[in-house]
């Protein structure tokens, strides 16, 4: 099968096959490796897992069948077998993989270790080692591809996960993501003296922790012109927070101004894993239901062609008067899904609305969702 769909399965090499056999006389190493009865799984798995690791490939995969149905000893195995991927390939270059040729689901202790340990985890044996070929044939291709470049994603951070507006904005913005100036205050007053750093017009916002409609909850003032407009509807957001017993924060921000509204997302699916969104944005996102979906994650070039294929890409280029920023919106797509694909954790992220002119594209509102 692997040969069928393109993957090379290489010949182990001399020092690996000796290292085995010196220890196991009568085994007779080769790729694929099964060590099976010739010692306790125990002692030869992390063995000949670390062996196959040093080899220097893309992928080291394990396959075992794993469905929630077997028995406790196979599940026991299962993950103890991905256990010592994890630990096999911790100073290599090399992708663990564990594959169960079985297409029911895994047993969920399994699962919950392979999300943690990021170690993808695939179901059928054909369909599983096609997708494989498919991000080797796409890792080659790619600018600047060699050594290393089937690399996942790495955790930005071990810290904790941004929640606010203003957290998830500088979250995206290390990772390329363009956005507007901003200021916090806790009063009226404090509101009034960020209108005054930043220039006017300006945005005031409400932002707590867990408040994704802040529009729905009057809690967004566009366009304030005025050290007298800022402190009016900053007065009237922390009255509303007060009669909702909310703790609530100001959020100013300069006012962005474009040509269109663009959604941009990540959603951590169920069945497929990691995907990206592109549509329109602003209020009108659910109504006109305009977005495209790319499964996987996304680097520059990947992201170029998602955007260009999309109706919002379409619409980008088309522009009357001239094309707008397309160059702008595909940093945004690659931050999202690199900020997605840094943490299990997180199920989902919106940029709603950023707000693309021919010149820019600006994030202005962003919200980041995680399991519970």
């Amino acid at each position: 099968m692997a040969a069928d769909v393109g993957l090379e399965l290489p010949r182990l090499s001399e020092p690996a096959r000796r290292s085995l056999t010196e220890r196991w006389p009568l085994f007779s190493p080769r790729n694929p490796l099964d060590p099976w009865g010739t010692d306790e799984y125990e002692v030869i798995y992390p063995e000949a897992l670390r062996a196959a690791a040093a080899e220097g490939g893309d992928l080291l995969v394990v396959g075992i069948d794993q469905q929630q149905t077997a028995g406790s000893h196979e599940k026991d195995l299962g993950l103890f077998l991905a256990k010592a991927l994890h630990e096999a390939v911790a100073d290599t270059t090399t992708v663990p993989v564990v594959l169960s040729p079985a297409s029911q689901d895994p047993p969920e202790e399994l699962a919950a270790f392979c999300a943690q340990a990021r170690i993808p985890l695939l179901r059928g044996a054909r369909p599983a080692l096609g997708a494989l070929a498919a991000l080797g044939r796409r890792a080659e291709s790619a600018p600047g591809a060699g050594a290393g470049s089937l690399q996942l994603a790495a955790p930005l951070s071990t810290g904790p996960l941004p929640s606010t507006e203003d957290e998830v904005l500088a979250a995206l913005a290390e990772l390329g993501l363009t956005v507007p100036r901003t200021v916090r205050a806790e009063t009226a007053e404090a509101a009034v003296e960020a209108f005054a750093e930043l220039g006017g017009p300006v945005v005031l916002k409400g932002v707590a922790e867990g408040l994704l409609h802040k529009t729905e909850a009057g809690l967004v003032a566009v366009g304030l012109p005025t050290p007298d407009a800022v402190r009016c509807e900053a007065d009237r957001m922390l009255r509303w927070a007060a009669q909702h017993e909310v703790p609530l924060e100001l959020l100013i921000a300069e006012m962005v101004r474009g040509d269109l509204e663009v959604l941009v997302g990540f959603h951590r699916d169920p069945v497929f894993g990691p995907t990206c969104l592109v549509g329109l944005g602003g209020v009108w996102t659910e109504y006109l239901d305009v977005v495209d979906v790319h499964v996987g994650e996304l680097d520059e070039p990947t992201a170029r062609g998602f955007l260009e294929r999309s109706r919002v890409g379409r619409m980008i280029a088309g522009a009357r008067g001239g094309a707008l920023d397309r160059d702008g919106v595909v940093p945004a797509l690659c931050a999202v899904s690199r900020l997605g694909a840094s943490s299990p954790d997180i199920t989902a992220i919106d940029v709603n609305p950023v707000i693309v002119s021919r010149t820019r594209a600006v994030a202005v509102d962003a919200a980041l969702t995680t399991a519970p």
